[in-house]
């Protein structure tokens, strides 16, 4: 299984097309593309406690479908943002608009989710026993046994010469096929893959050679062409309908404030508490794939990290700038739960810095 390898192959993908562009391909949309590679269907693990709730594994992709609906909008409201390079680090400067709609993040988020999914499947110790992870106890295949799903053992005789044929007219065709508008390849793409899938199953897999082309078409198209095609679609879309006005403040930054500051206050509370259950007894929260005796020095961790964060949240209302950098830093240790990391890009707003800073903003 991957872990650092999920940004290895979305960083795989990027890189070649944003040198093919020319540097026109969006930045936003690229960064959340790799991003979702890793944080999209991992972020479901850290909420684990919700399968035990609802009975869904968030983690599996049919289910992530809805855990991705709140996470577009998280990546909706991060293209509000860019990341610039400071003297000494680096900061997040408000855009004043987001880049990046609802709609597109979401597509973003399934486009990354998909690609997380079979790099899951693909990299297990046992590949071929490994499962394809679309719904817990319902829709699981395993890799191997999409190798023989049309594994009839009929001997077709002479008939392996029409896929042979297909072959060669295709190949003699290839410049032209590819030369035609988008619709013309994208239905003749789909007649192909209908021809080989009605070949095979009618035939059985003797009629491409016994080759493993019925799980090369679904692997193919649902882990290749649609997170490449979703892929693409936003970046087309958000370059076609750019943002150009400035979203105006839905609420009073004073207000809005007081509130942030609660809601650090009491997920400042809820992470103390879990930290200090993990150092007395980890296995009561210990819902990740880690030892007990590791969990509860991660929980010291965030015990350390809450109290920090409960004095800078009481800072946030007293409006003490170094406070809000602070939190700001702590923040960033819980990545994995994206949902603070909402806290972290108000505090970078540039109506909110202005409560700290006056009418100098840094």
């Amino acid at each position: 299984m991957a872990e650092m390898g999920h940004f290895i192959i979305g960083f795989s993908i990027i890189v070649p097309i944003l040198y093919f562009s020319d540097g026109k391909f969006n930045k936003k949309v690229a960064a959340i593309f790799i991003i979702n590679n890793w944080i999209g269907p991992d972020s479901a693990q850290a909420y684990g406690f919700l399968e035990d709730l609802i009975g869904l594994d968030f983690h599996w992709f049919i289910p992530y479908l809805i855990w991705a609906i709140p996470l577009a909008l998280f990546f909706s409201y991060l293209s509000r943002f860019s990341v610039e390079r400071t003297e000494h680090f680096f900061k997040f400067v408000d855009d004043g608009k987001r880049d990046i709609n609802w709609k597109n993040s979401y597509l973003l988020c399934v486009s990354g989710g998909l690609l997380h999914t079979i790099t899951d499947a693909i990299f297990r110790h046992d590949i071929y026993n490994s499962t394809l992870k679309l719904l817990d106890d319902f829709l699981q295949p395993k890799l191997g046994e999409l190798n023989h799903l049309a594994s009839y053992g009929i001997d077709v005789g002479g008939l392996q010469i029409i896929s042979y044929l297909i072959l060669v007219v295709i190949t003699l065709l290839a410049v032209f096929i590819v030369d035609r508008d988008l619709r013309s390849v994208l239905f003749f793409f789909g007649i192909f893959c209908g021809i080989t899938l009605a070949l095979i199953f009618t035939f059985g897999d003797k009629i491409v050679g016994e080759e493993y082309d019925v799980a090369v078409v679904i692997l193919s198209v649902l882990f290749i062409f649609a997170p490449m095609m979703l892929l693409f679609y936003v970046d087309k879309s958000v370059r076609n309908n750019p943002t150009i006005a400035l979203e105006k403040p839905r609420i009073d930054a004073k207000l809005a404030l007081k509130v942030v500051g609660s809601i650090s206050l009491l997920l400042s509370a809820v992470f103390l508490a879990v930290g200090i259950i993990a150092i007395v007894n980890p296995s009561l929260v210990n819902f990740v794939d880690i030892s007990d005796e590791l969990f509860s020095l991660l929980g010291i961790v965030i015990t350390i990290a809450s109290i920090v964060m409960v004095i800078n949240s009481v800072g946030l209302f007293l409006k003490v700038n170094v406070s809000r950098k602070i939190l700001i830093i702590t923040y960033s240790v819980f990545t994995i739960f994206i949902y603070p990391l909402v806290i972290i890009l108000y505090l970078c707003q540039d109506n909110v810095k202005a409560l700290f800073y006056g009418d100098r903003l840094e």
